[in-house]
């Protein structure tokens, strides 16, 4: 046999080494001293148990060290250390003009327009999230609305919008000297301007300009309509002139206007005998006095009321000084007695006092169109010559700054439809001014004709006039100008206005002072100013909104709590606070002064006005929106000073007057003074209702139950906010709907009648089908109206097209009151019928 070796044995292979975990990701902070003149900054890990921890003292100036969180990587950047911090000299944000364009997160981070790098001092900096974190905290700066990046290190087109409007601010309401020089935007500054003046000018966007005009027309029929109805009424009030009034006792002559009335009143002894005797009611002097101030509480000018009211004070002044008389005259006869009491002086005083009360009606009628005229003409005047002021930007562009590198493709004039404007004015303004105008200062001449004499001229018609001959030369100067300029033209004035908009909103050195020290300090040349509450300012205690509702002195059971629900998690989410790392702040959105955009959700190049820019802003859980009120109108518990105080408003942002202490509204920094705001708001939008129709459905306040009664068909969405989130339209910022598939239509107010700001303006909405509300209506059909006196077969047409206006209830009003009027608001109560018919 052959020798067979054995199998050698199995190998057995090394054991492997388990994989290393991969490295956690660790949460990079940047740190920096909130003190302005000292700028220390430092980037690190809050991991890391030796580095600076916010609100410690800076180890430099022992001022608080302020944070922000960047974001979780595993290293820190190049250059940077943990627990080293580089201390700069005195010049906020690095000595850099931060600008467009620069970028704290690029691998050669960008600033002051300059790619780096920029020396190991500057390594780990974040001087745009910087400048950002600081605006936020002044009230210029958002995350919760319009920052469409949402990257805290860069630098884009609404960090531009912020920085003007905070400049425009400092301009107009802190007093801080402006200069458009482009020295001022550098650093060190060498120019011999005081130290604190800004690198900002007031600009005009030459698209407003476009913006209205076409209105003006119809407008100055309105006027010339107004005119002849006020016309009417004169001639027919002049016509009862002269027409003996019988009292059965005397024939008298009824006095022409009541100025003439007045004067005519009590003239003889015995007139102002009858008058202090006349019994109560009748005609006391003073009362009488009182009936027709209030009366004339509506002429708003002196010179319209004052001459009126001196009469009538006249007449109570004569009637007082025959009193004493009165009181020692002798026992009269009894046919003196009977005289006062039942024959001619009696009738004389009734007969007065008739003659003045028909007047009073007469003047007010007079007066409501004359103002109506007047008001009219006065708008189309003023608007004529705003905006014939405005076209001058057409003659006279803004100061092109072509290093920002606009390109003339890149000018989105076409959005404004500039040519169809020039196109159409070309034709239309000469029109007017060869025809509606014309009609207008002829009937001007007409009116003119009626002041004859014995009857006045009423009180401000020479300025009124002066208005209606000052239309011609500014319309015509707007048509003129506009004419004069080819659409090239008006593209180039449109870049060099886009490249104004970026060269001021570079964050020269004296801006980037004030704001550091505002926020250091919370105060401008002694003014204590608004910084966001945040942390342990905040009173985030949050009742359960029924709760609120209660204390309102309303039953939480009685209004429609799904409604309100759904209108504050729309809102907000449901949260009156927001992280912006490491600290918790009040969230907050603003709105942008846009004409002609669509929304004024965001800033707009070529639709926000910069004459303001931001026009408001939303606060906290109900993001209940405060607006602009230079006087101190707004009323609100301070949570600081425990007391209600009056705050003034600039564009939602809370001032107070110099030498008072910090600004601290509960609308703001208090999540239930919040809440009762917002509440107010939904509570009045139910108030000013058309029908003020409360719920119908017989399971009252179900609303869920009740909206699916009635079909609201999504064709699209755009927004990321709120619930459901139909198929997303790009066009568009908020759910729109298929009117042929719903089952409401839209209801319009006309404001301003008469007017050349006259407009409909889409304020309710009612059910679109009578068929349907009789079924509704109907046995078994759910819902029932108290206000119904007979069945729902009898009603006529006419009945029933009113009971479909705000139907099924008045609350679905206030709910598209809460975001206002137009389209938006009417898709806003749309997307709530929606979402409680689908999500419930």
């Amino acid at each position: 046999m052959g020798n067979t070796d054995p199998k050698p044995a199995k190998q057995k292979a090394p054991p492997t080494k388990p994989k290393a975990p991969p490295p956690k990701p660790r949460t990079l902070e940047y740190v920096y001293c909130s003190n302005p003149a000292c700028d220390l900054h430092a980037v690190g890990f809050l991991d890391d148990p030796g580095f600076f921890k916010p609100g410690s003292p800076c180890p430099n100036c022992q001022k608080a060290l302020e944070a922000i969180v960047l974001e979780a990587r595993a290293q820190l950047p190049p250059g940077g250390s943990s627990p080293t911090a580089t201390a700069l000299p005195g010049a906020p944000y690095g000595g850099f003009v931060l600008q467009l364009g620069d970028d704290d997160d690029d691998p050669r981070p960008v600033w002051g327009g300059t790619p780096g790098p920029f020396g190991p001092r500057h390594d780990g900096a974040h001087y745009v999230a910087e400048l950002k974190r600081d605006l936020h905290r002044l009230g210029f700066y958002t995350r919760d609305r319009g920052d469409s990046t949402r990257e805290m290190g860069k630098f884009g087109l609404f960090e531009v919008a912020c920085v003007l409007d905070f400049k425009r601010h400092l301009m107009k309401f802190y007093g801080i000297a402006t200069d458009t020089n482009p020295d001022m935007a550098v650093w060190p500054r060498r120019l011999p301007t005081p130290a604190d003046t800004i690198y900002f000018t007031q600009l005009k966007n030459p698209a407003l300009v476009y913006v209205r005009w076409q209105q003006w027309g119809s407008a100055i029929q309105r006027v010339t309509g107004a005119f002849k109805q006020f016309r009417g009424q004169w001639e027919a009030h002049r016509k009862s002139v002269g027409r003996p009034e019988r009292t059965g006792t005397a024939d008298v002559q009824v006095p022409p206007v009541l100025v003439d009335d007045v004067d005519g009143i009590g003239k003889t002894d015995a007139e102002l005998l009858a008058i202090a005797k006349a019994p109560a009611g009748v005609f006391p002097p003073q009362d009488s006095l009182d009936v027709v101030v209030k009366a004339l509480e509506k002429a708003k000018k002196p010179e319209e009321r004052d001459p009126i009211k001196l009469r009538l004070q006249a007449l109570v002044d004569r009637a007082n000084a025959v009193a004493p008389r009165i009181a020692t005259m002798p026992p009269l006869g009894p046919g003196v007695a009977s005289g006062l009491q039942h024959g001619v002086l009696r009738g004389r005083v009734e007969q007065l006092h008739h003659v003045l009360s028909g007047r009073l009606r007469e003047l007010k009628s007079m007066e409501s169109a004359f103002a109506t005229m007047f008001m009219a003409c006065n708008a189309v005047a003023e608007e004529v010559e705003t905006h014939a002021e405005m076209a001058k930007v057409l003659a006279e562009p803004p100061k092109p700054f072509p290093s920002w590198g606009i390109s003339k493709s890149s000018a989105p004039y076409q959005e404004f439809s500039v040519k169809a404007a020039q196109d159409s004015a070309s034709k239309q303004i000469p029109k007017w001014l060869s025809g509606e105008l014309v009609a207008l200062e002829n009937e001007v001449s007409a009116t003119n004709g009626l002041w004859t004499t014995g009857v006045g001229v009423p009180p401000g018609w020479e300025s009124f006039v002066r208005a209606v001959k000052g239309i011609r030369a500014p319309l015509k100067a707007f048509s003129d100008r506009i004419a004069a300029v080819s659409a090239d033209q008006v593209e180039n004035l449109f870049r060099a206005y886009r490249e104004a908009l970026r060269e001021y909103a570079r964050v020269d050195p004296a801006t980037a002072k004030h704001i550091k020290t505002m926020v250091a300090t919370g105060e401008l040349n002694g003014q204590k100013v608004f910084l966001l509450p945040m942390n342990s300012e905040i009173d985030k205690s949050q009742p359960p909104l029924e709760d609120v509702v209660d204390s309102m002195g309303r039953k939480h059971d009685a209004v429609p709590m799904p409604i309100l629900n759904f209108i504050f998690l729309h809102e907000s989410g449901g949260k009156h606070t927001r992280r912006y790392e490491p600290n918790e702040y009040v969230a907050y959105g603003t709105d942008w002064r846009n004409v002609g955009a669509g929304t004024n959700a965001s800033f707009s190049e070529h639709g926000t006005d910069p004459a303001q820019f931001s026009m408001s802003r939303g606060w906290g859980f109900t993001q209940k929106t405060l607006f602009e009120s230079a006087d101190p109108k707004f009323e609100d518990m301070d949570t600081l000073q425990n007391q209600k105080r009056l705050f003034i408003l600039h564009s939602g942002v809370p001032y107070v007057a110099p030498g008072q202490p910090r600004p601290m509204p509960a609308t703001i920094a208090s999540v239930s003074g919040n809440m009762k705001s917002g509440l107010t708001v939904f509570f009045e939008g139910f108030n000013a209702s058309a029908r003020k129709r409360d719920c119908t459905f017989d399971k009252r306040f179900a609303c869920a139950e009740c909206a699916k009664n009635f079909d609201v068909v999504p064709q699209g969405f755009a927004g990321p906010d709120s619930p459901g989130k139909p198929k997303k339209d790009p066009t568009g910022v908020y759910m729109l709907v298929d009117d042929d598939k719903t089952d409401f239509e839209r209801r319009y107010t006309v404001i301003a009648p008469g007017t050349s700001k006259e407009r409909r303006v889409l304020t309710s909405f009612s059910l679109k089908d009578t068929i349907k509300l009789k079924k509704l209506l109907g046995t078994g059909g759910g819902f029932t109206l108290s206000s119904l006196t007979k069945a729902v077969d009898d009603l006529s047409v006419t009945e029933l097209d009113e009971l479909r206006v705000e139907f099924p209830c008045s609350w679905l009003t206030a709910n598209m009151r809460y975001a206002g009027t137009g389209e938006q608001a009417y898709a806003y109560m749309l997307e709530d019928m929606w979402h409680l018919r689908t999500k419930s």
